[in-house]
């Protein structure tokens, strides 16, 4: 694609305080002669940087954020890809908690599949491998319209989850789920109803020169314009919000207990070797 996307997320944990702290750290970063860095800054249209760097100070039992932008703006749209799995394995975690018989260890699967999983071995796997099976199994179990509507109530807007990642149905009803209760009971989620995702109006929503759809190339850019929209302040939000909870109101928080809290930041910094997966084929970076 002659028109593509970098996209670089900055957040950054600074323990000096603000005298300390370089205020154009950002500004002086990207003038620097590396030629990586160089060869962005001078094609800025080719590549549609956005940057937020976040300076942290910790002063007494307070945490202050200093935020600094480049070209960020929610008008100007980029594909999220995997990152719509944060916020998907998040409020599955926070969904277990509204029923007391389940936990993040509760097994499951999936109505017509085969595969056994609990909600814990999933954010295992989103945040090791970025498994897509993992992150559909999560929207079958919250449905689109659960997870958009949580995230705008919690302050985390603009934000449109519409579609399951990867060799997946465009279904817009989520699929039963079988729980296992007990060693002899089980419950069956109904089928959510999802809504027709609205077409996205934003900049840049056409991207590249064509595509192949059902073997066929077109010779056009892609829309799009019904795919998921999940821009950098909403990510951003979002990460504060399970890193530093206690600076939000309890209404902008996730709910997670500790142990759910702990497993997930757990995942987050876990690389592939360590939950098992081959360290060859699942290099630490994978």
């Amino acid at each position: 694609m002659k028109h593509c996307l970098l996209f670089i997320y900055c957040f950054i944990l600074v323990s000096c305080t603000a005298e300390q702290q370089n205020p154009n750290f950002l500004e002086t970063a990207l003038a620097s002669k590396d030629i990586s860095i160089k060869r962005v800054m001078d094609n800025i249209e080719k590549y549609q940087v956005q940057i937020r760097y976040t300076q942290i100070d910790r002063r007494n039992d307070s945490v202050l954020f200093t935020d600094y932008d480049f070209q960020v703006s929610d008008s100007v749209y980029f594909y999220p890809a995997s990152t719509v799995k944060f916020p998907t394995a998040v409020l599955a975690m926070e969904k277990i908690n509204q029923t007391d018989t389940l936990t993040i260890h509760t097994k499951y699967y999936i109505e017509g599949d085969t595969i056994e999983s609990t909600v814990a071995d999933d954010v295992n796997e989103i945040f090791a491998v970025s498994d897509n099976l993992a992150n559909n199994r999560l929207i079958e179990f919250l449905g689109f319209e659960t997870i958009n509507q949580s995230l705008k109530n919690k302050g985390i807007a603009p934000v449109r989850l519409s579609h399951r990642l990867g060799f997946h149905s465009e279904d817009l009803r989520t699929k039963p789920i079988i729980i296992y209760l007990n060693d002899s009971t089980t419950g069956i989620t109904q089928p959510i109803l999802n809504k027709t995702p609205k077409p996205l109006a934003l900049f840049e929503i056409e991207k590249g020169k064509g595509y192949y759809e059902n073997d066929e190339y077109i010779n056009e850019p892609f829309s799009f314009k019904q795919k998921n929209y999940y821009p950098l302040s909403a990510q951003h939000n979002l990460l504060k919000r399970i890193i530093f909870p206690e600076n939000f109101n309890l209404n902008e928080q996730f709910h997670l207990n500790k142990e759910q809290r702990d497993h997930l930041l757990n995942a987050m910094h876990t690389v592939p070797k360590e939950m098992g997966y081959d360290k060859k084929e699942y290099y630490d970076s994978y």
